[in-house]
């Protein structure tokens, strides 16, 4: 009923060779095959002479000609998953929704990752989501049919929707993910939050977006982003912020993505050390990304040399588009105290050029430019720095100041 060994016969007679698996002769002959099914399946080949190879190595044969009396299956088959498909647009939100949260078990993004998707996915935000831990990251999603799909993560029912959890670790991570679009709107009474609100005075990893192993061509923009992440190293910046472009394993660095009209700030009177901020791989830079048209403000600390926007290490390749920062205000709204050292709104601090700095308005206490704010300092040497580039920082010297009112 099942016609003994299952198998299928090559389609054409050269290499490379295709085949067919055929489902309706597995699973007794019924052709049962259903989501979560696992299929396992191995190659077998032979010559003139009845030597017979398979892939993966050793299967058996009980009798000449081989591939027509194989009795033992290769020692440890390839395999692969029968996946649903996913397109179209689903709903996230507490409860009647297709999803109860993005990022726990049994979210959205762990679904998508066991998932293929076969057209471009809308994903409406309908109930604030305020328990989310950031277990699941979202990765690239393999795909069915023409490919190169898209997703859109909207928030929906004409209020502003919140996303929160408090977790020492990223809240949502973009893990070589492609092609994604967190839209606030701004429109029709929509609006988007998305905060980490987690701080125990030491939290060094508590990022709100991060990027990371080459996550490509995505795009934040209208929204309200928030988080305590206070971060240190020799200049008071690790992984803890509310927007990280991470550090890359694959086959290149986080590139092409556009942080665009959203709000990035400190959660609350924990003040981060820095709002967005760059760490690339050597050979893996991160590199291309656009911010652009962003209010930014309130962060620093009296321990750390605070900055809107820090470029680090490996965040440039000197053969590729390096970043865009334009159109920004970047400010502080209360007096800070910075002990010695300085408070920055862009510091590019990593090797390469091209870099397009331009129309950013770096000072003041608010983003219309109506109010001053001081940072304070014990030294004279220090307190404000409007951009930062350690390379030519003679030219830059005449952007210090220590009121807050400079347009650059």
């Amino acid at each position: 009923s099942d016609n003994g060994w299952k198998y299928a016969v090559a389609s054409n007679s050269s290499s490379p060779f295709s085949f067919t698996i055929d489902y309706s002769i597995i699973n007794g002959g019924s052709g049962t095959v259903v989501a979560g099914t696992q299929i396992q399946y191995f190659v077998v080949a032979q010559d003139d002479a009845n030597n017979l190879s398979s892939n993966p190595y050793g299967a058996t044969f009980s009798t000449s000609p081989p591939v027509q009396n194989i009795n033992g299956k290769a020692t440890t088959p390839n395999s692969y998953y029968v996946c649903n498909t996913l397109s179209g647009t689903v709903t996230v939100g507490t409860s009647g929704a297709t999803y109860t949260s993005l990022t726990k078990a049994g979210g959205l993004f762990a679904d998508i990752n066991s998932r293929i998707l076969s057209g471009n996915l809308t994903v409406n935000i309908i109930t604030d989501l305020a328990t989310e831990d950031g277990t699941n990251t979202l990765n690239q999603w393999a795909e069915q049919g023409a490919g190169g799909y898209s997703l859109t993560i909207n928030p929906s029912g004409g209020v502003t929707r919140t996303i929160s959890g408090s977790v020492n670790a990223p809240l949502i991570t973009l893990n070589g993910a492609n092609r994604v679009t967190i839209d606030g709107l701004n429109s029709g009474g929509n609006a988007l939050k998305i905060q980490n609100t987690f701080y125990n005075g030491a939290n060094y990893t508590s990022s709100t977006i991060k990027f990371v192993n080459g996550a490509c061509s995505n795009t934040v923009t209208n929204c309200i982003i928030s988080g305590d992440g206070m971060g240190y190293n020799g200049y008071g910046y690790t992984t803890g912020c509310p927007i990280l472009f991470s550090n890359s394993s694959s086959s290149s660095g986080n590139i092409n993505n556009t942080i665009s009209n959203c709000e990035i700030s400190s959660y609350d009177t924990h003040l981060t050390n820095i709002c967005i901020y760059s760490y690339g791989t050597s050979g893996y830079e991160n590199y291309g990304n656009t911010i652009t048209g962003n209010k930014i403000h309130d962060y620093g600390t009296a321990s750390c040399n605070p900055a809107g926007i820090y470029l680090d290490s490996y965040s440039a390749n000197t053969s590729k588009p390096s970043w865009t920062i334009q159109n920004n205000r970047i400010y502080q709204k209360n007096t800070l105290l910075v002990n010695g050292r300085s408070w920055t709104g862009i510091f590019i601090n990593t090797g390469g050029d091209g870099f397009t700095v331009n129309g950013n308005i770096i000072g003041y206490a608010d983003s219309t430019q109506t109010n001053a704010c001081t940072i304070g300092s014990s030294s004279t040497s220090t307190g404000f720095i409007g951009i930062n580039i350690p390379q030519v920082q003679d030219v830059l010297q005449a952007f210090k100041t220590t009121q807050l009112a400079v347009l650059i």
